[in-house]
């Protein structure tokens, strides 16, 4: 299960990444929107960023036990190259 998720999140990024004009982080997206939202003609009000729940993708709301703890060099027992692919993605947006 854990070698088909790092696959998806590759390839859907690689996917998503052809496909957009700009790409933003999730977490970075309470301070871009703004601006977003001005590049797109949307009309909006700050507080409206406040009324989106934050727990849409929790993964509480669908399973109901501890989270498991993957390090990356359990990740690279799976599939060393595809890890190396996943790392230097997740650089390229910003991520340690």
């Amino acid at each position: 299960m854990l070698l088909s998720a790092m696959r998806y999140w590759l390839h859907w990024n690689l996917f998503a990444e052809s496909n957009a004009m700009i790409h933003v982080r999730v977490e970075d997206l309470a301070s871009r929107l703004p601006s977003l939202m001005h590049k797109l003609s949307i009309k909006s009000e700050a507080y409206e960023l406040d009324t989106i729940p934050r727990d849409v993708n929790s993964r509480k709301q669908y399973i109901n036990e501890e989270n498991w703890h993957v390090t990356w060099s359990d990740l690279k027992q799976l599939d060393r190259k595809l890890v190396s692919d996943i790392q230097l993605k997740a650089e390229q947006y910003g991520y340690e």
